[in-house]
């Protein structure tokens, strides 16, 4: 953390605790999630809830800051070298803020967390404030703590698009257990480019990403996540035919001229089209392997969902009373928003590259609500799919 910034945040800080309900955003937010720090802002942003200009105005003017007025919901002022911009939002539909100045509309919901769900995401997540977002630490050196949008990953990805590609990562971790290092890490930048290529030659290539702990890992590192256990390779099938599935699983399990250390699999039982399968690359010689996850990805009423079929989710884990679940169901699969993927784009991945969703801020926090800085993820909001018969979507019931 730059030492000239930490007496500045302070203030700030303390400053905005006293004003209203605020928030980072911009450039700021993105560099904090994605690096840990926010070394480097040239300007320093920030959103305040439901606060009048004429109160901020009473406010900047209690603390001796002698602040622009940019439009109707947008303030600017110097201090100590550094630009901070203040931008309020203010309710313009029925669960929406915006900030008319800087054009930014955001569902209430992703400024902070529903009032149903702060309890229970504090009971694990205690960095969850009362007021439903998330307070950080500016570091391991410094005391000060910033606040975050509940969804940032998701305003990131509706107010600054392409955020990602536009800031410094956190340095890859080089002690510790390391699972991804070396050889190892060597090999799975080969799987990840296999599996792509795989996707290719079975006429899917539009289809393929890197999902869950692989993408979260882009985020964070440019790269992956030194102590993750495998890769997430995901597809998209919907328009996949069955001989795309035979045949990108055929090619996936021989990516090697070895044959895979791990192929497992689960299908389903009306078209024998593949759920999920487990395939492995592994070095003969320094045993440096690795394996990857290959979720399809299924859309049905507007969510995307992905499973193991059968009990993989633990049917205590959905609320019985509203959906419950029978013995006799064939699968259960979760579920993230279609909004969530579009689409896919390439984007750099340690020594090779990847495809990620073009969403990868709405993924993220779908997958791992409060994913950075140094969250570990948890609590995630999942829509569950319940199958009664893979055949009769008059059986299926979203929980």
């Amino acid at each position: 953390m730059n030492a000239n910034c930490d007496p500045l945040l302070n203030y700030l800080t303390v400053f905005l605790d006293r004003t209203g309900q605020w928030f980072l955003t911009g450039d700021a937010l993105a560099r904090f999630v994605c690096s840990g720090t926010i070394d480097g802002c040239k300007v320093l942003e920030f959103g305040l809830i439901d606060v009048e200009p004429a109160h901020l105005e009473e406010r900047l003017s209690v603390f001796g800051l002698n602040a622009e007025k940019i439009g109707d919901s947008c303030y600017t002022f110097e201090r100590e070298g550094i630009i901070t911009e203040i931008q309020l939002y203010f309710r313009s539909r029925k669960g929406q803020y915006s900030c008319d100045t800087r054009g930014l509309s955001f569902n209430i919901d992703y400024l902070r967390a529903p009032d149903d769900l702060i309890e229970e995401i504090r009971n694990k997540r205690p960095e969850l404030t009362g007021k439903g977002m998330w307070r950080r630490q500016i570091c391991d050196e410094s005391a000060l703590s910033l606040q975050l949008p509940y969804c940032y990953g998701t305003i990131l990805d509706i107010g600054y698009p392409d955020w990602h590609r536009k800031v410094p990562r956190r340095p890859y971790p080089t002690t510790g257990d390391l699972f991804y290092a070396g050889e190892r890490k060597k090999n799975a930048y080969t799987l990840i480019t296999k599996l792509l290529e795989c996707g290719e030659r079975a006429g899917i290539g539009g289809k393929v990403f890197s999902g869950f702990g692989t993408m979260l890992g882009y985020l964070m590192y440019g790269d992956l996540i030194a102590k993750d256990r495998d890769l997430d390779t995901c597809i998209l099938s919907d328009g996949m035919t069955s001989e795309q599935h035979r045949l990108y699983g055929e090619l996936a399990y021989n990516v090697d001229v070895q044959k895979p250390s791990r192929w497992e699999f689960s299908k389903r039982q009306d078209n024998d089209n593949y759920l999920w399968f487990s395939v492995g690359y592994k070095n003969p010689v320094a045993e440096n392997g690795t394996k990857s996850c290959n979720w399809f990805f299924f859309s049905y009423m507007g969510y995307w969902f992905h499973s193991k079929g059968g009990r993989w989710v633990n049917p205590r884990k959905i609320n019985q009373t509203k959906v419950p679940y029978q013995t006799t169901d064939e699968a259960i699969a979760l579920g993230q928003p279609a909004r969530t993927i579009t689409g896919l784009i390439e984007v750099p991945f340690g020594d090779t590259k990847t495809m990620i969703p073009n969403n990868p801020g709405m993924c993220a926090d779908w997958w791992y609500p409060g994913w950075g800085p140094r969250g570990d993820g948890a609590s995630a909001h999942h829509v569950a799919l319940i199958v009664g018969k893979w055949a009769d979507q008059n059986t299926w019931r979203i929980a």
